[in-house]
């Protein structure tokens, strides 16, 4: 089908011209595409920030960044589907497949008219329950919203199923499929599980006419149990190696007690083991157990899960779950920052970002010493999952942290607080203050556990290569640390990426992608996929720099896919910006460096827009745009100066001391050229001589022919 098509029945799909577009990451996102487009209308801001986000989240930044999702995936050349200004927002549907309003809008016309073929056609296409996952109970309005389309939708469905089995009424075995398909929506309808037994018994299906009527008797018993509190994962207890554990009984009489119970039809088999019939047995069962006992099962259910390494993004919600329900605040927390990480692994920044606060809240509960390694490993998920809205007061939080974790002699937590505040203050250029923050992690655990000191010295290392701060101060911890961990049998991606920095440093480009490899892979099995990015990142950097470009590009696509399911930073701006680099390097194309551009001047990445600035400025150089590179290289001088940053201060002061000389301002070009010289001595990457010796070449030409 040609045009733009949403799928909200059964799996959450949205095409162009029949191909399905990868979907954001984020379920909020995704919850707020069909709010506003099953209801054609506008809504205030700040009623879509109440329906969705909590007042802590920046509910504002975040509507920002959701729909900055929504119109990269339905806006085109043509037409700006998501209208929306500082006021209100809403979606144009006009032209948009809906498979829900279409289900509708079928429904509520004649259906007696409607051809029998069309009608089964619909049948076939609208099925599945209508967005599935996306509930949300915490935030009543959506919830209730959601609740209430699913119902519509249940009963467009079921309409448009009895219509075809009235029609099909005399040909058993075409009636069955639909017949059967409503009584799946309506298992206590008795009307419709007793037109199913009939057409069975009339398509001499005996057998199972029989096992339906049973069925039936079954599920009128046990609507006769009164309604109890839910019970969300009780059902996944079931199994019996998980029940063993669980209830400290003989696997023989746990088995027998399961036997007994699912002949009775009480349990029946599922492909996760064995589950509740029914969840109103579930609901009885639970109910008969008494509060303390609840408490005391359902922390030992998280213990087991805690330990439980298997990477299912499912365990993190039972985890939650179960952990949340124990009584154990302690327990609790730490079961969120396990939760939390696993849904990081699986760019489920959302539900993270959720678990994360929740844990927050209840470490509050904790002692002191608890408290603070429980708020550190937390506020890391925070951050990994968003970036931080006050960079500078999230800065002065961690170092706060990190010194609390410190008077409680919590070294490796104090290390990582350090760790956090240096990064952040890295990401905004405040470079010197993220050397002292990073030399300060590497202290903390000097003479403490040898892993926590092997992880403080590599970080610490690779920040200060990153900053281009005591290089040869950075070269010897990394040593150290290498043959420490060497020792101890012992790996960690920082070691990896802070070699891989230096040997990019040092201009031995081979070694770096050694390096780096295994720091992607490292991070790739930790499931740290901010640091993944980062070493994929200096992949495509290595390729640019070697003039490998075509293959620099399709890195970029991996890059760009990695960087669209991170956080929301500049990681997702930067991989288009590189992969528009490498267009502009190979075939003069600057459209979409451009607009890239714009996105990183927006996230204010300072040090990558200097990086691409001044990469983009040699090739405008290599043309003869003097004007363009001009431009850029001074935009970069102005990053790099803020940056302290001597790489990219060289390569802009050596476009412009070039530009100067072709526009015939030899005094400018003179001081330009000087600033080169210094800065080639005073600590700029290895590589950048070359490039510096060959402008300067082309700037002595340039004067001879001048003077001649």
């Amino acid at each position: 089908m040609a045009g733009l098509e949403l799928r909200f029945l059964g799996d959450f799909e949205v095409r162009r011209d029949g191909q399905a577009l990868p979907l954001p990451p984020s379920k909020k996102t995704r919850a707020l595409l069909a709010y506003l487009c099953l209801q054609p209308r506008r809504f205030r801001r700040e009623q879509l920030c109440e329906l969705l986000w909590e007042v802590p989240d920046d509910p504002l930044g975040s509507l920002r960044w959701s729909l900055s999702k929504l119109r990269r995936l339905l806006d085109d050349k043509e037409r700006s589907r998501v209208l929306a200004d500082r006021v209100s927002v809403g979606v144009e549907t006009e032209g948009v497949s809906i498979d829900m309003l279409e289900l509708r809008l079928l429904v509520e016309g004649d259906l007696a008219k409607v051809p029998i073929e069309a009608l089964e056609a619909a049948a076939t296409r609208y099925r599945g329950n209508v967005l599935e996952g996306l509930e949300f109970s915490n935030f009543h309005d959506f919830h209730s919203w959601c609740v209430a389309e699913r119902e519509q939708s249940l009963r467009d469905r079921a309409a448009l199923l009895t219509e075809l089995v009235r029609r099909r009424a005399d040909e058993p075995e075409l009636a069955l499929p639909h017949v059967r398909a409503l009584v799946g929506l309506s298992p206590y309808e008795e009307s419709h599980r007793a037109t199913l037994i009939r057409l069975l018994n009339a398509a001499r299906q005996f057998g199972e006419a029989e096992e339906q009527f049973q069925l039936g008797l079954r599920i009128l018993k046990e609507a006769a149990i009164s309604g109890r509190p839910s019970m969300g994962c009780l059902a996944e207890s079931t199994h019996r190696r998980r029940q063993v554990k669980v209830s400290g009984l003989d696997v023989a009489e746990v088995g027998a007690a399961l036997d007994i119970a699912q002949r009775h039809a009480m349990l029946h088999a599922t492909d996760r083991g064995l589950d509740f019939a029914h969840e109103l047995i579930a609901r009885a069962v639970y109910n008969d157990i008494s509060p303390l006992r609840r408490q005391v099962m359902h922390r030992r259910i998280a213990e087991l899960l805690e330990k439980d390494t298997a990477q299912d993004l499912a365990r993190a919600a039972d985890l939650a779950h179960h952990a949340t329900l124990s009584g154990d605040p302690g327990l609790a927390a730490r079961a969120m920052v396990s939760a939390g990480r696993l849904c990081l692994r699986f760019f489920a920044n959302d539900d993270a970002l959720s678990l994360a606060r929740k844990g927050l809240q209840l470490a509050e509960t904790l002692s002191d010493a608890e408290r603070v390694c429980a708020e550190i490993d937390l506020q890391e998920i925070l951050l990994a999952a968003r970036p931080a809205d006050d960079w500078d007061a999230a800065a002065r939080h961690f170092a706060a942290l990190a010194e609390r974790a410190l008077d409680h002699g919590a070294l490796a937590h104090a290390r990582l607080g350090y760790h956090m505040a240096s990064w952040v203050r890295w990401t905004q250029g405040q470079w010197t203050a993220a050397r002292e923050q990073t030399l300060q992690a590497a202290r903390a655990v000097r003479g403490g556990q040898d892993e926590a000191q092997i992880v403080g010295m590599a970080e610490t290392a690779k920040c200060l290569v990153l900053i281009e701060r005591d290089i040869s101060r950075a070269d010897a911890m990394l040593m150290e640390a290498s043959a420490l961990a060497q020792r101890k049998g012992f790996s960690h991606h920082a070691i990896a990426a802070g070699l891989g920095m230096l040997r990019f440093y040092e201009n031995r480009l081979d070694e770096a992608e050694e390096f780096f490899r295994e720091a992607r892979t490292l991070c790739k099995s930790a499931g740290d996929r901010v640091n993944e990015y980062q070493a994929n990142e200096y992949l495509v950097m290595l390729d640019f720099q070697r003039g490998n470009l075509a293959q620099a590009r399709a890195r970029c696509e991996e890059l760009m896919t990695l960087g669209d399911k991170l956080r929301g930073g500049s990681e997702e701006p930067f991989a288009r910006a590189m992969a528009g680099l490498c267009t502009y390097a190979i075939d003069d194309a600057v459209e979409g460096l451009e607009a890239a551009l714009t996105d990183l001047r927006i996230a204010d990445a300072k040090h990558r827009l200097a990086y691409i600035l001044t990469r983009a400025a040699l090739l405008d150089c290599e043309r003869g745009r003097v004007d363009t590179a001009t431009k850029r290289a001074t935009e970069a001088l102005r990053y790099a100066t803020l940056l302290e940053r001597a790489t990219e201060l060289l390569l802009a002061n050596a476009v412009l001391s070039r530009d100067c000389l072709v526009m015939g301002d030899r005094k400018g070009a003179a001081k330009f050229a000087k600033e080169v010289e210094r800065l080639s001595a005073a600590g700029a990457a290895a590589w950048t001589h070359d490039i510096a010796a060959r402008l300067a070449s082309n700037n002595k030409r340039a004067a001879r022919k001048e003077a001649l």
